[in-house]
């Protein structure tokens, strides 16, 4: 169709409500109900908590709080699928408590 063929009524708009559903539905919050809960990719994982708390910008292991840090939400036991289970961390405090969880439980860090 040729552009400015067709135009949408003036104040045309999604309601509130359902821009509410849809963005809990693609957010995958708590108590959500996902077909492919289960199959979620690691950085699907982190993405739903990045999504759902918002960007990381402290350590919580070793209190750095540096506004030209990087930091990165990390998993604590290994349940990827709660959002509760995430703690804000710098980058290398981030790489050592991966490390000494691989080294104990023998497993890779990842939700697959």
């Amino acid at each position: 169709m040729p552009k400015g063929v067709y135009k949408h009524p003036i104040g045309w708009k999604h309601k509130e409500s359902s821009k509410i559903k849809t963005r809990k539905k693609l957010m995958g919050h708590p108590g959500a109900k996902h077909p492919y809960k289960e199959k979620v990719s690691y950085s699907g994982c982190h993405y739903r908590v990045y999504s759902a708390k918002g960007k990381a910008n402290y350590c919580a292991s070793c209190g750095l709080n540096s506004p030209s840090g990087k930091y990165y939400w990390a998993n604590l036991t290994g349940n990827y699928h709660d959002l509760n289970d995430y703690m804000s961390m710098c980058m290398s405090c981030h790489i050592k408590y991966d490390f000494q969880r691989r080294v104990k439980s023998g497993k890779k860090t990842s939700c697959l």
